[in-house]
């Protein structure tokens, strides 16, 4: 017998990988057992394989290893077929035995990952759901803002009174819309400039020649109204920039719009 000439052959390869026909896996089993050439050569395939397995395998998702495993052992025959696997003498291995358990495990770790794809595939999809649910609560939400601020400026019993930009803030705009029937006030700032850090803006009525506070407020970060306290019988509404917090007293030289009622 040509041992070169058998090794390389690619019978020992195919024998590792567990390709051969019965018969052929018995004979190369044959020769092992005769030649330690054979047999140190299928030691080396199967050291190589294992070795491009470790630097080139890709690595299976969590828990991959701990279900093929369970599954072991959840399975008689299979269980049956590793614990003999590993307690027989390489000179009494079964070629059948190598192959079954090669496509058991394959067959397990497809399963396995199978699995944990539809796994993900269903947490993507309620992930999905979840983020849908939360944006059509956030339309929602933000139509009915908008459905209420339609409202509002539709109301015919509204009095709109426009405050113009002062020399301080010649393109300044806001408006108040007054309703002395429901009680309520609302105001628009169209247009004011940001203000500096540590200022805020203040709104105040004029009721006879006295100012009335009717608090501070932040610009909105849309087209929002911004609800004020009503007040009875003014005669003009005005915005001044103060320190951040608000003054009991409008600060004239800050006034940046101002409108009269009526």
């Amino acid at each position: 017998m040509n041992i070169e000439e058998y090794i390389s052959s690619g019978v020992l390869e195919s024998y590792v990988l567990g390709l051969l026909p019965e018969t052929e896996a018995w004979d190369v089993e044959w020769n092992a057992q005769q030649y330690p050439e054979i047999r140190s050569e299928i030691s080396k395939i199967e050291k190589a394989l294992e070795n491009y397995s470790a630097e080139n395998g890709i690595q299976p998702p969590p828990d991959i290893e701990e279900l093929v495993q369970s599954k072991i052992t959840e399975t008689p025959q299979l269980r049956y077929e590793v614990e003999r696997q590993a307690s027989d003498d390489s000179s009494t291995k079964e070629p059948r035995s190598r192959l079954f358990i090669l496509l058991s495990i394959l067959g397990l770790i497809a399963f396995a990952t199978l699995s944990f794809l539809l796994w993900q595939s269903s947490q993507e999809k309620d992930k999905i759901a979840q983020e849908y649910k939360t944006l059509t609560e956030s339309c929602t939400e933000e139509n009915n803002k908008q459905n209420e601020i339609i409202s509002i400026l539709r109301n015919p019993t509204n009095k709109i009174i426009a405050m113009q930009g002062t020399d301080k803030a010649p393109d300044a705009v806001a408006t108040i819309y007054w309703n002395d029937i429901d009680k309520v006030a609302f105001l628009d700032a169209v247009n004011l400039p940001s203000p500096p850090q540590g200022k805020q803006y203040q709104l105040w009525a004029i009721v006879g020649d006295n100012p009335v506070d009717m608090g501070v407020f932040d610009l909105p970060d849309s087209t929002n109204l911004i609800k004020k306290e009503f007040i009875q019988n003014p005669a003009a509404f005005a915005i001044t920039l103060e320190d951040e917090g608000g003054k009991p007293n409008p600060t004239l030289e800050e006034m940046v719009v101002i409108g009269n009622f009526g």
